[in-house]
């Protein structure tokens, strides 16, 4: 766990430059105009997803490849390939469901989820061929250049304009943080195959992140807005869950036997303390970021404690499925998710007509309990198979 509280150190820094981005955007767009950039951002994640193939989990386990170098080339041309097919299809979904037509903010959006989506691709291959250093580098580099340019652009008034121009830039140079670590690329349909385990769980999880796509079409657009800051400006909260993903898998996928059963429970010994540390400091989280947002989104605060506890859940669940991953049971994570996720999701649209933005927000942490009491059903009857196989083993 040392290296993930290493990875959760940058991630802190790398996440609060990200924190106060929204922050910022939050004070020089409005709650109107914010929902609908947050809302380009999600659906841009989702849709990625969709079209990824699953290639972003499968860089995390490169290293159980025969040729780590050529599968992480492999992977980082695919995923290239869809996010930009992900870019096109959101412009689409933008206009034409979500009557967003500023252009300004449709080309900051979608702009800001080909950088994410493109900077999560780069340092999934780092993190999977442990080159966790320069993965992290990367991390605080790209936050802190787009926190830079968000607040040079709410001074000069162009925050949409100089934030495009700058995600631009990254976007450009996101491959050469990859110089020197990848040999010549596996055919792409080979990858596509191996890819394919983890697409439906990948897709299932981003399903989650819709959440302010639901509050775009459940609430009024302010009280949009209101659940779209507490959710991106409380998005640091998940901070050590995604850190132990990135960190844990390919730890695991290299360990066997009673050695990954132990660094699996040990991990989970940890989140468990994290997720009641998250849960008792959610009323002072809600309550601090209504005082500073201020009265142009009064209401926040109970929605921002609700996704505090749900981080806190979220921290479990990645250890769980860390585990799930390293045991090549992505199958199992899928049906799981296919089970609990979308239900939950979807009752955040009679939830958000009848409590607004408390009710999206509530469809967030019942669709992150219930992944935890199938996914360590799932956790417990594999555990329970590898230690009768460890044990029949040293019988002989």
């Amino acid at each position: 766990m040392k290296k993930a509280f290493s990875v959760a150190g940058t991630r802190i820094v790398g996440t609060i430059a990200q924190g106060l981005t929204f922050l910022v955007l939050t004070q020089s767009l409005g709650p109107v105009s914010f929902g609908s950039f947050a809302t380009i951002m999600v659906t841009f994640t989702f849709v990625s997803a969709l079209v990824g193939f699953g290639s972003g989990s499968l860089a995390l386990r490169v290293q159980s490849s025969s040729r780590p170098a050529s599968l992480a080339a492999s992977v980082s041309l695919l995923r290239y390939i869809t996010i930009t097919v992900a870019a096109l299809s959101v412009l689409l979904i933008s206009i034409y469901v979500f009557n967003i037509r500023d252009a300004p903010l449709l080309i900051a959006g979608i702009l800001f989820g080909l950088l994410e989506a493109s900077y999560r691709a780069v340092e999934n291959i780092l993190f999977g061929l442990e080159k966790t250093k320069r993965a992290q580098i990367s991390m605080v580099f790209r936050r802190v250049t787009v926190l830079a340019s968000v607040i040079l652009g709410s001074i000069w008034g162009v925050s949409l304009e100089f934030l495009s121009a700058t995600v631009s830039l990254l976007i450009l140079s996101s491959p050469f943080w990859l110089l020197r670590l990848l040999d010549k690329p596996l055919n792409l349909t080979a990858t596509i195959k191996l890819s394919l385990p983890y697409w439906g769980a990948d897709i299932l999880a981003r399903l989650q992140t819709l959440d302010v796509a639901i509050a775009t079409l459940a609430v009024n657009p302010v009280g949009a807005g209101v659940y779209a800051a507490a959710s991106r400006v409380s998005s640091p909260l998940n901070i050590l869950a995604s850190s132990v993903l990135s960190v844990l898998t390919p730890q695991l996928s290299r360990e066997k036997g009673a050695t990954r059963l132990e660094t699996s429970n040990r991990s989970m010994r940890f989140l468990l303390i994290v997720c009641a540390g998250l849960i008792a400091i959610s009323p002072a989280v809600g309550f601090l970021l209504e005082w500073v947002l201020g009265t142009e989104y009064a209401g926040v605060a109970l929605p921002a404690a609700l996704l505090c506890v749900a981080a806190g859940v979220a921290a479990i669940n990645q250890g769980q499925v860390a585990f799930l991953y390293a045991s090549s049971e992505a199958r199992r994570l899928f049906w799981t998710r296919l089970f609990v996720i979308p239900p939950a999701m979807l009752s955040g649209i009679p939830l958000g007509l009848s409590l607004g933005a408390v009710g999206i927000a509530l469809a967030v942490v019942l669709s992150q309990l219930l992944q935890v009491i199938f996914l360590r059903w799932q956790v417990l009857r594999i555990k329970s198979q590898q230690h009768a196989r460890i044990s029949n083993t040293s019988s002989y």
